[in-house]
């Protein structure tokens, strides 16, 4: 029996007993006045009655064991469009045959043998359908034994229930193909992206060749203009030569002596600004590399938000001290450089989830921890485990700068970064709460024990 098929028997029995005391305390006479009249005659009484059943909001049908309608309230007198003249003359089973049809033909006599039976169903009246819920209560406690037939109308429950659901669901695949639209266009984005990076490295290579040959061609040029100067003043000396070695000299080849006026007639400052402009572009090929990197860095946390979205969570119990132990290692380099002194609690407990995914959360909650401890005088990272309202919690603390409480629940939105100094991604928590809220859980930030730092506390779907 449904939650509201139970109301329903409630209000009825409720409304029966509250009609018997009404009865009992107008029309019962006094003892010790016995000569007085009773307050109100029955048929007041019974007027009385007719009253609070036609204020009921379901419709209340009143059926003889044989299932003709004897009476009816107001709103069942307009649900099904009876009028007085039909009671007494309409059978249930011409009203509401789908629904009786669930209890079966012999429907009387099961009510009279298990007091109440609910059921729902399609109501037709005319040309419309209705979506109704039926409480059948059969009351012997009367002279002439009847049932109380109650129907409420939940049409309209039922088409909100149902427009809701479908909402949901093309909510729900409508986040899908966003997913799926995510990673198809990340992993898209990895191979221009790796192209840039390495035609950039290429670049890098060829100035730096290029100021190779700068530097060889500006070293010529200084050695040919030492080698003119030198001939200018050994000149005067040489006139005298014999007119064979003149002759000789003479026929040197035209280009030859092209060559090393083209050589020597090279500008040293243009040189230096070709070899400027060089180093230039090789610092602008560096920048390229860097912002590539960080641009390939981003893509890969959101594939990884993508892959974890469309991922299968594989329940199993987890012993959580082996989760941190395994992340702790992971990130043994980071802690070691950053001086960070780790407590670890003596009962982490176990908890029902998937071991790639939980090992996950550790892993970001410390990178996270680790990253803001770097520049904190004694740094100091906590794991527990307590009992929170019967509902055990893992946290993670360190006593970093902490989080403004105007920004702690922004902080796990993918690419939120509250702090610039600190390098990071912005997906970490994004990811932690992806992860908890997938195992059933919830996350939340909040200051540290000393009430500084930051205390990330999670909890987990208990055994299912």
């Amino acid at each position: 029996m449904t939650e509201s098929r139970r109301e329903l028997l409630k209000q009825l029995h409720d409304l029966e007993r509250r009609a018997d005391a009404v009865r009992q305390r107008l029309t019962d006479v006094d003892p010790s006045a016995s000569t007085h009249p009773p307050l109100l005659d029955p048929q007041t009484v019974d007027v009385l009655q007719k009253l609070v059943i036609d204020h009921l909001s379901e419709a209340l049908l009143v059926v003889g064991l044989d299932g003709v309608i004897l009476d009816a309230s107001r709103p069942a007198r307009w649900m099904f469009n009876l009028r007085h003249r039909n009671l007494g003359h309409v059978k249930l089973e011409t009203l509401a045959p789908d629904l009786l049809d669930q209890i079966g033909d012999d429907w009387s006599r099961r009510l009279l043998d298990e007091g109440a039976i609910g059921c729902s169903g399609r109501i037709d009246i005319g040309s419309a359908r209705m979506e109704a819920e039926m409480l059948m209560v059969a009351v012997t406690e009367l002279p002439r034994p009847i049932h109380c037939v109650l129907i409420r109308d939940v049409t309209a429950i039922r088409l909100a229930a149902r427009t809701n659901e479908d909402l949901l669901q093309r909510l729900q695949e409508k986040h899908q193909e966003l997913e799926a639209f995510t990673y198809r266009i990340s992993h898209d984005l990895k191979s221009p992206l790796v192209s840039i990076g390495g035609f950039s490295k290429l670049v890098d290579e060829d100035v730096q060749r290029l100021r190779g040959l700068f530097d060889s061609l500006s070293r010529a040029t200084s050695d040919s203009s030492f080698t003119e100067s030198q001939a200018d003043v050994t000149g005067d000396e040489g006139s005298s030569s014999s007119d064979s070695v003149a002759n000789s000299d003479s026929t040197r080849p035209e280009a030859d002596t092209a060559s090393e006026r083209g050589g020597a007639s090279l500008d040293p400052a243009l040189l230096a600004q070709l070899h400027a402009l060089g180093a230039e572009i090789q610092d602008h090929a560096v920048e390229i590399r860097r912002a590539t990197h960080k641009a390939h860095g981003l893509i890969d946390q959101l594939l990884d938000l993508s892959r974890i979205a469309q991922s299968t969570v594989e329940l199993a119990p987890q012993d959580i001290r082996s989760l941190v132990e395994l992340s702790l290692k992971a990130h043994a380099p980071d802690l070691r450089d950053a001086r960070v002194k780790v407590v670890v609690g003596k009962q982490l407990g176990t908890a029902w989830g998937d071991f790639q995914l939980l090992s996950s959360v550790f892993d970001n909650l410390l990178s996270n921890s680790i990253r803001f401890l770097r520049d904190v005088d004694q740094p100091t990272l906590t794991i527990k485990h307590r009992i929170l309202d019967g509902q055990p919690i893992w946290f993670v603390e360190d006593n970093g700068p902490g989080i403004p409480e105007a920004d702690r629940e922004r902080v796990f939105d993918p690419f939120v970064r509250m702090d610039r100094v600190h390098k990071g991604s912005g997906v970490g928590l994004a990811i932690v709460r992806r992860i908890v809220e997938m195992h059933g859980g919830k996350v939340w930030v909040e200051p540290g024990e000393a009430g500084s730092g930051t205390r990330v506390v999670f909890s987990l779907a208990q055994q299912p």
